[in-house]
């Protein structure tokens, strides 16, 4: 389950939110160097800040400020890199769902029909589940009935549409050459489908940026920061901007990451809008069943949940 907090900030429009943690930053870095200014000027009338000094401070700063960059670039790239890879897990489970439905088109029996029956279904369910990812709710990541009393009805729903389909796979009987090269195939895309599906909730639940990453990119900055208020001789106006511009970058930064670290969660999810054509195009596909192929069909599914 993602935080309340996070949930409620990762609601925002992305670009107020990042205007925000502009703004709020900017703001925290003029009250830091209201504090920093008093330091600086006890060293200056203490004697701790020597002109002879200055150029090897601003040296030393320089490299400071270029291994900050190199954990700053690591942070945003590892934030980007897990979005574009919720993108392709998002896509890749799609395309599973979406081949296996059409291949199993080739057993005409209530066996083949029962697969395209709750493949149809998870289509559907994974509508409501993409909305509880936005609203960052508690998944049910079993594959059985003993799921915690707080995971909603549509994520336990899709546990076992996802289990049936795969066991459902795997009984297939094929009768034909035909169908003895679409059932290897489809056995390939039912693991894949499991795969995807497995890691694209687990990916929801987790966090590619760790504490201790976030840790260090706000002590570097702090340190960054700070070392600039041992140099005498500036302006207390302008240094004080350049510290609040520095704040305001970083702020930009931190928002950007907080956005790509959570793709699938907030406004700027991850797109499940392709479940929506696919359930439509599914329902289109399927024929009118029959009472009793369809009494059929459903058996496959209800045989599977006990």
């Amino acid at each position: 389950m993602v935080p309340p907090v996070e949930s409620f900030l990762l609601s925002w429009n992305p670009t107020v939110l990042v205007l925000a943690f502009v703004l709020l930053s900017a703001a925290l870095g003029l009250l830091v160097d209201w504090q920093l200014a008093r330091l600086s000027r006890w060293l200056e009338k203490s004697g701790h800040l020597r002109e002879k000094h200055f150029e090897i401070a601003g040296h030393f700063i320089g490299v400071v400020g270029v291994i900050y960059a190199v954990l700053v670039a690591f942070v945003v790239v590892t934030a980007w890199q897990t979005n574009d890879h919720a993108k392709d897990l998002t896509m890749q489970e799609q395309h599973d769902v979406d081949d296996l439905f059409h291949l199993d088109a080739a057993f005409h029996n209530a066996d083949g029909d029962g697969i395209r029956l709750m493949l149809a279904n998870y289509a559907s369910v994974m509508i409501d589940e993409w909305k509880e990812m936005k609203r960052g709710d508690q998944l049910c990541l079993d594959t059985t009935e003993t799921c915690p009393p707080s995971s909603s009805k549509p994520s336990q729903e899709a546990n076992r549409l996802a289990h049936c389909v795969r066991e459902a796979a795997f009984d297939l009987v094929p009768e034909t050459r035909q169908q003895q090269v679409v059932y290897e195939e489809g056995i390939r895309l039912v693991q894949s489908f499991s795969g995807n599906r497995e890691e694209r909730r687990r990916r929801y639940q987790e966090r590619a940026l760790q504490g201790a990453l976030w840790f260090s990119f706000f002590l570097g900055a702090t340190i960054l920061v700070f070392m600039t208020y041992f140099v005498e001789g500036q302006s207390r106006v302008l240094h004080a901007i350049r510290t609040s511009g520095f704040f305001a970058m970083i702020g930009m930064l931190v928002a950007l990451a907080f956005i790509f670290d959570r793709p699938f969660v907030g406004a700027s999810q991850v797109g499940g809008g392709e479940w929506d054509v696919m359930q439509t195009h599914f329902a289109q596909d399927l024929p009118a069943p029959t009472t009793s192929e369809r009494i059929a069909a459903e058996n496959v599914f209800a045989n599977c949940k006990e």
